[in-house]
């Protein structure tokens, strides 16, 4: 009997091409026959240890290769995977078993079926059962986490279909104004599968048989990727382009780059000018969410840009800028941003509390403020939901970011808001200096700039955490400096 899903698509690969690429990662590969076996061995052995279909598997063998393996194993026993991405379990994944490494915080151990090498040998030699069958064919086959950037990560459902048809949106924005053919064949996602952005590049090669390019941890390994497989595109945080950017021994290689997609932050201008120097590519500046799915606005990057220009609106996709009531706001003035995208999702998993605060009358609000001017181009001002209320001025930590940064002898910066002892709320500055800078030295320089009357404090730091697509984790900031922050405005004055 016919397999009905996402399975399908692999057994067919490994019928009609069985020894091309399927899986590269680093210097290894694997070929769809390899990986067609590995993935019915290991679902055989999956369904032995209680899997069942349509249950929810939560994954964390601590190798992407292996975590790719048994999301596919998955597949196999029409049951949906979600990965681990962070430290601690999202009980809204609501997963039936687990199968990891180490116990997993927030996750039951008797729910854990615990895997080592051994346990993946005596998989691999397991007499491979067929294929189960999906309810449907277009059926659910993996959960993703939001970034987190703003509290505990949601969870989102997606289809197999959804993740593979948005890539040609992604890679071309509108073909008419963009003059770039998508390849999927040499796209080189640097941001792990594991997550929205590297989803899409996985869910196009794995439907249509390309090789899929799992990424690496370490730049150099992933630009000897790009040169062994002629890699053209790639799709990145400004952080990891950055990366690629600034190895010499590559810089032959990189020439050869024709087009760029920068995703989850924008690039700054001076990382722009910088990789000009090196490439002809055409870079572009892409604007979504996982919520939103397609994409929701787009531009090619130039160094004149102004601040906030997002570009225009993807073909397909709404943009409509509200007041707190729900009306529509005039160009010109700036809002909150709801978005409505043909592919866009209607809600959280088991979160009816988050899905009735973004999903509002067809629209998806993210919490970002902006605008769209007469002529139709989107500006973005910050969100209100990470604005800092310090004593009753409401600031956005990203442009107070942007400002701290361009002072010379500031490598990074983040901003965040901490509550002192008195229950007042203030604003704190982490820095990552150059040598021969300190905060003694660029204090004022940094409080002239921000123009915050309260206590603001500064905090040198070794470096600034970010999420895989380099956007700045405030909530861990707080959490880990507010204790430093205070001592600081209340140790006594000499």
């Amino acid at each position: 009997m016919q397999v009905v899903g996402p399975f399908r698509y692999l057994e067919n690969h490994a019928k009609l091409k069985p020894d091309s690429p399927a899986l590269v990662h680093g210097d290894m590969s694997m070929t769809f026959a390899k990986v067609h076996q590995l993935a019915c061995s290991i679902g055989t052995a999956m369904r032995s240890t209680g899997v069942k279909p349509g249950q929810v598997v939560l994954l964390a063998t601590g190798n992407a290769m292996l975590d790719y393996i048994f999301m596919l194993a998955a597949m196999h026993e029409a049951a949906v995977s979600a990965i681990q991405v962070g430290p601690k379990y999202v009980p809204e994944i609501e997963a039936d078993l687990a199968f990891a490494r180490t116990p997993i915080d927030g996750f039951p151990f008797e729910k854990t079926i615990f895997i080592d090498d051994d346990w993946v040998v005596r998989a691999e030699a397991t007499e491979p059962l067929p294929a189960i069958s999906f309810a449907n064919e277009n059926a659910v086959a993996r959960l993703l986490q939001t970034s987190g950037t703003t509290g505990t990560p949601k969870i989102l459902e997606f289809e197999i279909e959804t993740l593979a048809d948005i890539h040609e949106q992604w890679m071309q924005g509108s073909p008419e104004r963009l003059p770039v053919k998508s390849l999927p064949e040499k796209t080189f996602c640097i941001i792990p599968f594991t997550v929205f952005g590297g989803s899409i590049t996985w869910g196009k090669a794995f439907r249509d048989g390309h090789p899929y390019y799992l990424a690496t941890g370490k730049t150099e390994i992933n630009l000897r990727m790009i040169a062994t497989y002629d890699i053209t595109r790639i799709m990145a945080s400004p952080a990891f382009i950055s990366d690629l950017f600034s190895n010499p021994e590559y810089s032959h290689v990189l020439k050869k780059i024709e087009f760029v997609i920068s995703g989850g932050a924008a690039m700054p201008a001076a990382l722009i000018a910088s990789i000009r120097e090196k490439s002809n590519a055409i870079f572009v500046n892409r604007m979504g969410s996982t919520e939103a799915v397609s994409g929701v606005a787009w531009k090619e990057i130039h160094e004149a840009d102004p601040e906030g220009y997002v570009g225009r609106p993807y073909e397909g996709s709404e943009i409509v800028i509200f007041d707190e009531n729900l009306n529509s706001l005039p160009p010109e003035t700036v809002g909150r941003i709801g978005v409505k995208t043909p592919h866009m999702r209607t809600f959280y998993r088991n979160n009816r509390a988050a899905t009735a605060k973004h999903f509002v009358n067809g629209y998806f609000f993210s919490g970002d403020e902006g605008y769209l001017t007469t002529d139709g181009d989107f500006y973005l001002v910050g969100r209100t939901d990470e604005r800092i209320n310090a004593g009753g001025s409401k600031r956005d930590p990203n442009e107070l970011d942007g400002l701290v940064k361009n002072i010379a002898g500031v490598n990074d910066a983040a901003t965040f808001g901490f509550d002192l002892p008195n229950g007042i709320r203030s604003i704190a500055v982490a820095l990552v200096l150059q040598n021969g800078f300190s905060v003694k030295s660029l204090g004022d320089q940094i409080s002239d700039s921000l123009r915050f009357g309260g206590a603001l404090v500064l905090i040198e730091v070794p470096s600034i955490p970010r999420n895989t697509m380099g956007k700045v984790q405030r909530i861990d900031l707080e959490k880990q400096l507010t204790p430093e922050a205070v001592r600081l405005v209340t140790m006594p004055r000499l």
